[in-house]
Parts: C-alpha cells; sequence; structure tokens
C-alpha cells in the first residue's frame, strides 16, 4: 500500500486553510492561518510559543530531509481554535464550537 498525504478527519468546521513549503515555514503558515481565522494581523497574536513549540514544529515538518514511513499529522489547540498539520505542507484551523455532523464519511479533510 502506497501511503498518500495525510487526511485529516475531524468533527469541527474548516475555518481556515494555508500552506508551507520551503519559502513559508510551518509555524508561518500556523500564524497566518490563526490570525486569519481571527480577522487580524499575525503581529496581533499572542507569542505562538505560548501555545506550542515552534522550534520542535518546524523540525517536525522538515520532509524533505528526513523521509518517513508513514505521513504525519499534529493537532494541537491555541486560542479555542483547532489547528492540524499535516506534512503534505497542509495546515487547518477549525472551530471547535461549529461541529459537522457526522454521516459515515469524512468531515473535514485535508488531502
Amino acid at each position: 500500500m502506497t501511503a498518500g498525504p495525510p487526511r485529516i478527519y475531524c468533527r469541527c468546521t474548516p475555518v481556515v486553510d494555508r500552506r508551507f513549503d520551503d519559502d513559508t515555514s510551518p509555524t508561518v503558515a500556523v500564524a497566518e492561518a490563526l490570525a486569519a481565522a481571527e480577522g487580524v494581523d499575525p503581529t496581533d497574536l499572542e507569542p505562538l510559543n505560548d501555545a506550542i513549540d515552534c522550534t520542535a514544529l518546524d523540525w517536525l515538518f522538515e520532509w524533505r530531509e528526513r523521509p518517513t514511513p508513514a505521513p504525519r499529522v499534529l493537532s494541537f489547540a491555541v486560542d479555542g481554535w483547532n489547528v492540524f498539520v499535516g506534512d503534505d505542507g497542509s495546515v487547518r484551523v477549525c472551530d471547535p464550537d461549529q461541529v459537522v455532523e457526522w454521516a459515515g464519511a469524512p468531515l473535514a479533510v485535508i488531502d
């Protein structure tokens, strides 16, 4: 079986999707996504390092330098938002207060 990009299943409503790549770190993409969800400039947010170790976040997703046998997905909460980061370069911020009803299919999926 070939491992494809990570698929993230959650019951919260997706609010913002962002991408990271060689020019944008996961930490920057998460900060930009959270700022977009809040409707503010990224510099107006509380320091992201208060919620998660940004150095570890960036290190974890340096996927081009360290191949892995399976896709990696990290989820965490920041200021009431659910954040999902995938090793395919995806960042999704979801509102946990807006629950999507499950009908037997993937709910919020990052491909």
